[in-house]
């Protein structure tokens, strides 16, 4: 940084999101002018256009419905054949008869300089020409998250814990880098406020990088129902009861986070089919034996550190 080199205790990568390239012919040279990936606020710029949108998301279908009102017509040319944005603003779209879908379509190429002529499609029909005078690119975003040396998710966002860390010490990230989910400036604070917590935490030494009690997460499933032969009284043998099933599991979700892999988390119903097969297996007549058996074959079968079982029957003090 002008000729200095910053060695802090600690790095946030708050670097964003950038938007997503199609890397096709004809691109490079329209983009910013014929080729947007925005329309802006003056929609009466596009008075008479004809205008192609790519993308099936929230962002493709709000451009196609807000420029179909001045726009000669609108095209959308969308990979999925389902929709990707949300039901309520796709049914809109769908509705709207100066809106034309295309599913399968997948942009080949850009024509016309120095202004765009048409955009090259190949469909199900295979390949087609959509005649436009200009393009939005709406194909989502690409989080900015290259180069950290960081883990990263297949989709480009980085993978932090609940305290905005990386797998790199030392390194957190914070706002859409790192969150695909919800990528709003209310999340980018909320991670901010988190991450800067935790680096006071670590200056001041109340917070150890290696403290393996911030490696674990507790995830919660209350009010599992399920049919079981249970009870130690005659009336009970061999007749079915309901038992309720609040279960807490202890993950190590530091690891899960930094290889991405969903083994290292938990499978509810999973754990809820687990639990199935100890209540089909014999009539037990304590619900504490129940319990037991649950909490130990569910240890067995997945890896979490930890597990809590607590049982009951419906309706019984």
């Amino acid at each position: 940084a002008g000729g200095r080199t910053l060695r802090p205790a600690a790095v946030i990568l708050a670097t964003g999101v950038r938007r997503r390239r199609l890397h096709v012919p004809g691109e490079d040279a329209l983009l910013g002018r014929s080729v947007r990936f925005n329309a802006g606020d003056d929609l009466e710029a596009y008075r008479g256009a004809r205008v192609v949108v790519v993308g099936g998301g929230d962002d493709a279908l709000v451009h196609a419905a807000q420029l179909a009102p001045v726009a000669r017509g609108v095209t959308v040319l969308h990979r999925s054949a389902p929709l990707r944005a949300r039901l309520a603003l796709a049914s809109q779209v769908r509705a709207d008869p100066r809106i034309t879908l295309v599913s399968g379509a997948v942009v080949t190429s850009f024509e016309g300089e120095p202004s765009l002529r048409a955009v090259h499609a190949q469909t199900p029909d295979g390949d087609r020409r959509f005649e436009a005078d200009v393009a939005f690119v709406c194909a989502g975003p690409v989080p900015n998250g290259e180069g950290f040396g960081v883990a990263r998710a297949p989709d480009g966002a980085i993978l932090v814990d609940r305290l905005q860390r990386t797998s790199r010490a030392g390194v957190f990230a914070v706002g859409d880098v790192c969150c695909s989910e919800a990528p709003t400036v209310s999340t980018a604070l909320g991670h901010g406020a988190v991450a800067a917590k935790a680096i006071s935490a670590l200056r001041d030494g109340t917070l150890r990088e290696d403290d393996p009690s911030l490696d674990r997460d507790e995830l919660r499933v209350r009010g599992l129902c399920l049919p079981a032969r249970v009870g130690a009284y005659a009336r009970e043998v061999g007749v079915e009861q309901t038992l309720r099933f609040d279960l807490t599991f202890m993950i190590d979700a530091r690891a899960a986070a930094q290889v991405d892999r969903v083994e290292r988390t938990l499978d509810y119903a999973a754990a809820a089919e687990v639990i199935r097969e100890v209540l089909g297996r014999r009539h037990h007549h304590l619900v504490e034996t129940v319990a037991h058996v649950v909490a130990s074959e569910l240890l067995a079968r997945f890896g979490v550190a930890e597990v809590t079982v607590a049982v009951t029957k419906v309706d019984v003090p």
